[in-house]
C-alpha cells in the first residue's frame, strides 16, 4: 500500500512543487525588489540630510574679562549696531547623487513588473503556466500528467484540479495508469521560500486505475543501491532505486494528507513470486507526511479504512511521539499475500487465510527511537509445502515446519515481536528498502524455530550473523552526510 501512496504523491508532488517554485521565484523577486527599494530610499535620505555648517562672520566676539572696575563716563561713544544672531545657524545641503535616483527607479520598476506578472498569471494565465509545467514532467520523471481544469489563487495558496490523469507506459519501473477525480491543495504561500516546502493540506478524491511495479516476465534491474537494504534470509528481491519512487529534489512537508475513494489494481512484478491484489481505500489520512520519512508516515502515522484483496483493512493511530500507538488489522487475508510480501517461513504457505493484527508502539533505546511491533497471526485452513530453499535457516526449518503446519492447519495461532530502528526509514523509498519485511521474516523464523524445538547453535549463529549485518547497516546509515 505504501508504494501506491508514495508513487501517487511523487507523481502529483512534482508539478505542484514546480508550480510553487515559479511562485517562489516571482515572490522572491518581488520581495527582493521591494527590500532593495526600501534600502535605497533610506540610503538616499541619509545622503540628502542637511549638514550643519555655522557661518564664522556671524559668531559674536567674546568680551574680555574685566580686571578692574570701570568708571562710567559722562557721554557714551557711538557704537555700531549689533546684528542679532539666529539661534539656528544656516545649513548647507548635499546634492543627491544621480545614480541613487536611477537605482531607485530601476528597482521600483522591477518590483512593479514582478507584481504585475503575478497578477496577470493569477488572473489569466494560471492554467497555461500549469500545463506548461506538466508538459515538462515526462522528460524528468517519465510520468505524463494532464488535467481538465485548474483553478486557484497564487496569493491565497488554494488550488483545485479536476479530471487529473497520471500515466507512465513502457517504462522499466512499471506501469501507472491512474485517474483522479479531484485534487485540492492549500500551500503556505508566504513560506514557499522555506526548505522543506510546507504544504498545509492535500486532498485527493476519486482515484482509480492500475499501478504495477516492474515489467511482467522481466527480472528487476539490479543496480547498486544507496538506500537502506538489508541482507537477510528473506526470499524477496532486493529493492533497487528503479523499483522505488524517486525522491523529489526539493523536500516537502505535508501537514495533512487525505485520500478518499481509492480503487486501484496493484501488482508487483519485482518479486520472485509476482503479487497482484486489488486495493480500495474509503479514507486514508496521514498527519504529517514528510518526503524524507514518507514510508514511516504512511505505515505508522496514518489512519485508513478499506479493503486489501477484498478483505476489510483498518489502520488506526492514536497518541503522539513516543506515546503513539498504531494498529493494523485485516481478517481473512490470503496467505499468498504474506508469502509474496514477507517471504521467509511465510513462503512455505500455499493456500488458506490469515487474520492479522499488528500493534506498534515506540520506546527509547538511548537517544534512538525504536518501533516495537507485536504480531498476532491466526492461520486458518492453511496448507504448506517445501518449495525453493532460499537460505540455510530455511533449509533447517522447512521440513519440520511444513509437517507442523499441515498437522494443525485448521487453526494455527502465531505471535512474535519485532523491533526495528526508526532511523532505517530515513530516506527509504519503500518498506523493503527500510528492511521492514526482512526483520519481520527473521523474527517469525526465530519464533517458529523455538516452537519446533530447533534452537540449535546453527540457528543462533545465523541469528547473530543477521543482527551483525543489521548493525553494520545502521552504522553506515548514521555516517551518511
Amino acid at each position: 500500500m505504501e508504494a501506491l501512496v508514495l508513487i501517487l504523491i511523487e507523481a502529483l508532488a512534482g508539478p505542484i512543487i514546480a508550480l510553487v517554485s515559479v511562485i517562489a521565484w516571482l515572490l522572491g523577486s518581488l520581495l527582493s525588489s521591494l527590500f532593495t527599494v526600501l534600502l535605497e530610499i533610506l540610503f538616499a535620505w541619509f545622503l540628502s540630510r542637511p549638514k550643519r555648517t555655522a557661518v564664522a562672520s556671524n559668531q559674536p566676539a567674546t568680551p574680555p574679562k574685566a580686571t578692574s572696575p570701570i568708571k562710567p563716563s559722562v557721554t557714551a561713544p557711538q557704537t555700531a549696531p549689533v546684528t542679532p544672531v539666529s539661534p539656528h545657524p544656516p545649513y548647507s545641503s548635499r546634492p543627491r547623487p544621480r545614480w541613487v535616483r536611477w537605482l531607485t527607479i530601476t528597482t521600483a520598476s522591477i518590483a512593479g513588473l514582478g507584481l504585475l506578472t503575478l497578477l496577470a498569471i493569477n488572473q489569466w494565465f494560471l492554467d497555461d503556466v500549469a500545463r506548461w509545467l506538466m508538459n515538462r514532467q515526462p522528460a524528468r520523471t517519465g510520468i505524463t500528467i494532464t488535467f481538465e481544469s485548474l483553478t486557484g489563487n497564487l496569493f491565497s495558496g488554494h488550488f483545485n484540479a479536476r479530471g487529473v490523469t497520471v500515466q507512465r507506459r513502457d517504462h522499466p519501473s512499471g506501469l501507472i495508469d491512474l485517474s483522479v477525480k479531484q485534487l485540492d491543495i492549500d500551500i503556505a504561500v508566504w513560506r514557499v521560500l522555506a526548505n522543506p516546502l510546507v504544504v498545509d493540506s492535500l486532498v485527493i478524491d476519486g482515484v482509480s486505475g492500475r499501478y504495477e511495479r516492474g515489467v511482467p516476465g522481466q527480472p528487476p534491474a539490479q543496480k547498486p543501491s544507496t538506500t537502506a537494504d538489508v541482507t537477510s534470509d528473506n526470499d524477496n528481491e532486493r529493492t533497487s532505486p528503479s523499483n522505488s519512487p524517486k525522491k523529489t529534489k526539493r523536500p516537502f512537508h505535508l501537514n495533512a494528507l487525505t485520500i478518499t475513494n481509492l480503487d486501484v489494481a496493484y501488482a508487483d512484478h519485482t518479486r520472485k513470486r509476482p503479487l497482484a491484489v486489488p486495493l480500495t481505500l474509503t479514507t486514508f489520512t496521514s498527519r504529517p507526511l514528510r518526503s524524507q520519512w514518507a514510508v514511516l508516515d504512511v505505515l505508522f502515522h496514518a489512519n485508513a479504512s478499506g479493503t486489501l484483496a477484498a478483505r476489510p483493512l483498518t489502520i488506526t493511530t492514536t497518541g503522539v511521539d513516543d506515546g503513539r500507538n498504531t494498529q493494523w488489522h485485516i481478517d481473512g487475508l490470503p496467505v499468498e499475500f504474506l508469502a509474496a510480501q514477507i517471504g521467509g517461513p511465510f513462503a512455505l504457505l500455499t493456500s488458506g487465510s490469515a487474520d492479522v493484527q499488528v500493534i506498534n508502539h515506540w520506546r527509547r533505546d538511548g537517544d534512538r527511537p525504536v518501533i516495537v511491533m507485536d504480531w498476532s497471526v491466526v492461520f486458518k485452513q492453511v496448507h504448506a509445502e517445501v518449495r525453493e530453499i532460499s537460505s540455510r535457516r530455511m533449509a533447517l526449518l522447512a521440513k519440520p515446519a511444513v509437517a507442523l503446519i499441515n498437522a494443525t492447519g485448521e487453526r494455527l495461532p502465531v505471535s512474535f515481536r519485532v523491533e526495528i530502528d526508526e532511523s532505517r526509514f530515513d530516506g527509504a523509498g519503500s518498506a523493503e528498502a527500510a528492511g521492514l519485511w526482512s526483520v519481520v521474516s527473521d523474527s517469525a523464523a526465530a519464533t517458529l524455530a523455538k516452537a519446533l524445538g530447533l534452537e540449535t547453535e546453527t540457528l543462533q549463529d545465523l541469528r547473530d550473523e543477521t543482527i551483525d549485518k543489521a548493525k553494520s547497516l545502521l552504522d553506515r546509515l548514521r555516517k551518511k552526510p
